[in-house]
């Protein structure tokens, strides 16, 4: 005989007194196990109760689903786990949370509905849909039925979606369930980035999207970017803003979002005129924003930006002019291959690489450990793919290589696995510690395989092994997590080596994470802004701003053989890498390519100087990372917000206080001119000509081209003001000074 555990209520019966139990059945004429049989198919926990539940925010991280519960009823994150939801709701607290013989008095009804004191407010009302059905589920004796979990949602249409104010698009969606079903999700469907709208007008509606009648979805003023309304198991969006407006969809614990483009019809926008996918796509998706591309920068930009971006170093005035003129003939091609055949991209892609490293991990490690390894091996070969594998390796003795310093940035499993996936993924794994993953695919059981595969990873000693038979301990259940990889795109089994196994599966072409998140994080660098923001976060709630060029950038990344040099040429070489700088572009229009912002430029000031000043044998080079002890650098305050006050422009700048290396760079400057130029010349006419001469060509060093006429004469009479030539020489180091620590110098326009 198999005995059931049933609610409390129940329960009490059977043990107060069996006949008692026996009239009960029989006064319902059916046995308790039949009627929950029966009665199973109507209503089911997981189906229809769990996202009841989650649009309600019942199992929120603010509520129910915390990692410890709340008030006694601990519930999984937006319902992920319906089973132990289910054991909990109806078997906690000995069954008081539900009541099957007057399901009005259970808790679960009473306190959401505010019938008794509930400290998560008012959220499910007794006049809604969701309140009743949750009432008839415990009156039919709160059946299990079978436990499924819904793993994806379908939205038709898939593709983004491009309107103008006032129009409308039907979406249906579906949810896809773990046993294979499919199920229209409202009304228990939770909508992010839309109001919806309150009159029925449209309730009956049966034409087609064409047809919808916008007027009647009326919204109170202020009028929201989107609303929409639920019509005939659909949803029935309209625009009212022109813009970039995404929604998000949510359903239990799987979410997915759909991105509505709003653009003016009018918009005397043109499609580019290159005829590069990269820039075709670019505009395409430009054109359905409703911004305007800027214009292209000019050859003397450019060319700086090219060197700050690719060389990391700033150009000499004879490089600078040199590389301006070779654009300006039409040798741009020329001037990027030469750069990228030299040992400075090495250099520089070498910094850009081992700051994706420190950005991601926890550890104080200098990110001066993995740059020359680094430089040596894109010096040999730029294949990223195999650059990622060998950082990854890990050797079979108590040995290391340069590249696998890589492990010396995680201090344990968990953290080593939360390391790669943000480096080497996009992707923000650590959530999935404490909990399923609110928005995203990846559960606790997936966090614990995964970091189970290098627990047996060892960094101690200055060396880097594998201790094998290691392990790391599943913090939900105390014991040993076993180590297995996700099975998509593919199935991997464990090898010999869990690492190695996770490797293979991590660098295969086809898992959707790798190979974009490397496309996404090399045009974060040359184009400012990221497809996908931030770089580590890539998730179908956050699609990139523009998927079709994340995806060409990918299959380019894929068919060059994963070279680094490849697709950093087609970027630079785009329309979309020219545009000119706009200080106030929005930033939709930046992560579009539209246009682009100035940007900080990771570079010591005194070390962009000492390059820009190479003409005399003083110059000399600083280490790009070490910063003078009177160094202080003052963050970059892109917008006025609440969390900032709001200071003069010229206030912010000269809170980069120059330091002592600046400073002797420019004393030197001056006093080199003295004692070459100026130390025989008595005139004093004579000498403010030889300073304004200095002047000007620290100037063109500085911003590349010659001051104005007004500028000159300017500096003229400042210099007939001052009686004294020491007076003379103090306002040109000053003048220099402002030079080298204004914006047009410290940012890459």
């Amino acid at each position: 005989m198999v005995m059931t555990y049933l609610p409390h209520s129940i329960a009490k019966t059977w043990f107060v007194a069996s006949l008692s139990l026996a009239i009960f059945l029989a006064a319902h004429s059916l046995t308790l196990a039949q009627s929950v049989g029966k009665l199973a198919s109507d209503i089911t926990f997981a189906r229809e109760v769990a996202p009841i539940l989650t649009k309600a925010g019942c199992n929120s991280g603010a509520c129910h689903g915390a990692a410890a519960g709340r008030g006694y009823l601990a519930l999984s994150l937006f319902g992920s786990r319906p089973a132990q939801d289910y054991q909990n709701l109806v078997h906690g607290l000995h069954g008081r949370f539900l009541d099957v013989q007057d399901p009005e008095q259970s808790l679960l009804l009473k306190k959401p509905s505010g019938r008794l004191d509930h400290g998560g407010d008012l959220r499910l009302p007794d006049s809604e849909v969701g309140y009743h059905v949750i009432r008839n589920w415990i009156e039919q004796q709160a059946p299990r039925g079978e436990i499924v979990v819904p793993k994806s949602l379908l939205v038709h249409p898939l593709d983004s979606t491009d309107l103008q104010p006032g129009s409308a698009v039907r979406v249906s969606i579906e949810a896809i369930w773990s046993d294979g079903q499919r199920t229209a999700t409202l009304p228990w469907l939770i909508v992010d980035g839309a109001k919806e709208a309150t009159d029925d007008s449209v309730t009956n509606d049966q034409s087609t999207v064409n047809d919808v009648n916008v007027d009647s979805l009326e919204v109170t003023p202020p009028l929201p970017a989107v609303t929409f309304r639920r019509v005939d198991q659909q949803l029935v969006f309209q625009a009212h803003q022109v813009g970039y407006l995404p929604i998000t969809f949510r359903f239990g614990p799987v979410a997915t979002t759909m991105q509505l483009w709003c653009s003016s019809a009018t918009a005397p926008f043109a499609m580019s005129k290159s005829t590069s996918t990269l820039d075709q796509l670019a505009s395409a998706q430009i054109l359905s924003s409703g911004f305007a591309s800027s214009a292209t920068t000019t050859s003397s930009r450019l060319a700086r930006r090219l060197w700050l971006d690719l060389m990391g170093k700033h150009p000499s005035l004879e490089q600078w002019e040199e590389d301006t003129h070779w654009i300006e003939t039409g040798k741009l091609p020329s001037v990027v291959d030469r750069m990228l055949a030299s040992s400075e991209f090495n250099a520089q892609a070498a910094h850009i690489v081992s700051s994706w490293v420190t950005q991601a991990s926890r550890t104080q490690v200098s990110g001066e450990l993995l740059i020359q390894p680094i430089a040596e091996r894109l010096s040999r070969s730029d294949d990223l793919l195999q650059l990622a594998i060998d950082m990854l390796a890990v050797a079979d003795n108590d040995s290391h290589h340069d590249l696998s310093l890589f492990h010396r940035f995680a201090t344990d499993a968990r953290t080593r696995v939360e390391l790669i996936a943000a480096c080497w993924m996009g992707v923000r794994l650590g959530c999935a510690q404490c909990h399923d993953h609110p928005l995203d695919v990846w559960q606790q059981d997936d966090y614990f395989s995964m970091a189970a595969c290098w627990a047996e990873i060892d960094v101690s000693d200055n060396l880097i092994r594998r201790i094998e038979g290691r392990t790391t301990t599943d913090l939900r259940t105390g014991r040993d997590a076993r180590p297995a990889v996700p099975t998509f795109p593919l199935s991997t089994s464990i090898s010999e080596h869990p690492d190695q196994a996770f490797v293979s599966w991590l660098c295969h072409p086809e898992n959707p994470y790798f190979t974009p998140n490397l496309a996404n994080r090399v045009w974060t660098w040359l184009m400012g802004a990221g497809l996908v923001e931030e770089v580590d976060d890539q998730r179908a709630t956050n699609p990139p701003v523009n998927p079709a060029l994340l995806k060409h950038l990918s299959d380019q990344l894929r068919n060059s053989d994963y070279s680094l040099r490849s697709l950093v040429r087609e970027i630079v070489l785009s329309d979309a890498y020219a545009r000119d700088t706009a200080e106030d572009a929005p930033r939709l229009a930046i992560r579009l390519a539209a246009s682009r912002r100035p940007k900080d430029i990771p570079i010591q000031v005194s070390l962009m100087a000492n390059q820009a000043f190479s003409d005399h044998s003083f110059a000399r080079e600083i280490d790009r990372d070490r910063q003078s002890s009177d160094m202080m650098m003052s963050p970059i305050i892109e917008s006025c917000t609440r969390a900032v006050v709001c200071s003069d422009p010229m206030s912010q700048g000269l809170e980069l206080v120059a330091g002592k290396e600046l400073n002797q760079l420019i004393s030197t400057l001056v006093r080199h001119l003295y004692e070459t130029k100026l130390i025989n010349v008595d005139s004093e006419t004579e000498q403010n000509t030889i300073v304004a001469e200095e002047l000007t060509l620290r100037y063109r060093q500085i911003f590349g081209f010659q001051p104005s006429r007004d500028d000159l004469a300017w500096w003229h009479r400042q210099l007939a003001e001052k009686p004294e030539l020491s007076d003379r020489l103090s306002f040109a180091e000053d003048l220099i000074w402002s030079w080298l620590i204004s914006p047009q110098f410290r940012q890459l326009y």
